[in-house]
């Protein structure tokens, strides 16, 4: 057991690590410089793909407004009696339209939900319309329902021709 002799003490300090080859690492202004310029590109990605979203958004809103049933069963609406009773004069849309239109080759249908108000209340404007090749669009459904109250069927109603509308 004689053998057995503890180890030297270890030195208090170490030596010094020599500098990295081409000089120290600096933590300044150009690293902070893309850090700016790779979070200030990807926002930009982001607001100007929300800003064309945006616009397809309202371009697609725009021709479902454009149809000829959307137009043909607004009008209806607000050349009614019954719904200026239910509802009030003037009759106005009252937010945005939902539904679908197909048309190809000439034909194609609709279903349209618009939402409508007037000074007495508000209510749903329900556009179901087909058209066949050659054909005008003919309505399926063409109602309106009041808050809270009953089913108006538009197209039971007779038209009025232009000239009586005003």
């Amino acid at each position: 057991m004689d053998n057995l002799t503890p180890p030297p003490p270890l030195p208090a300090n170490y030596p010094p690590q020599p500098p990295p080859i081409g000089g120290p690492i600096q933590q300044g202004a150009s690293n902070k410089k893309w850090i700016f310029w790779g979070c200030g590109g990807c926002l930009g990605l982001l607001v100007i793909g929300g800003i064309a979203a945006f616009f397809i958004f309202k371009g697609i809103i725009g021709l479902l407004e454009k149809s000829p049933p959307y137009q043909d069963g607004l009008a209806k609406a607000q050349s009614s009696a019954e719904v200026k009773a239910a509802l009030g004069e003037p009759i106005e849309t009252d937010g945005m339209v939902s539904g679908n239109i197909n048309y190809n080759n000439d034909t194609g249908n609709a279903d349209l939900i618009v939402p409508i108000k007037g000074p007495k209340g508000t209510g749903t404007l329900h556009i179901k319309s087909a058209k066949a090749s050659g054909q005008n669009w003919s309505s399926s459904t063409l109602s309106v329902t009041p808050q809270g109250g009953q089913p108006i069927d538009l197209l039971e109603q007779p038209s009025l021709p232009a000239e009586q509308e005003q």
